[in-house]
């Protein structure tokens, strides 16, 4: 069971996907992602946004797709 293949959580970025930004100098750069990134969706948030997990994390929520 991971928040991975939970029925409130929604993909945000795969591990291994590429990402860009600029440096200091203004130079592009480019990385990988080292993990895969979640936005868990079980609870609303009282304020700001909802909350990002790892695929390792787990809560008491889990429900399975």
């Amino acid at each position: 069971m991971t928040c991975e293949r939970c029925t409130f959580s929604q993909i945000l970025i795969n591990k291994g996907e590429n990402y860009s930004f600029l440096d200091p100098n203004g130079e592009e750069v480019v990385r990988t992602h080292q993990q895969t990134i979640l936005e868990c969706r079980a609870m609303p948030p009282l304020a700001g946004s909802w909350p990002h997990v790892s695929t390792e994390d787990w809560c008491g929520y889990f429900k399975e797709e």
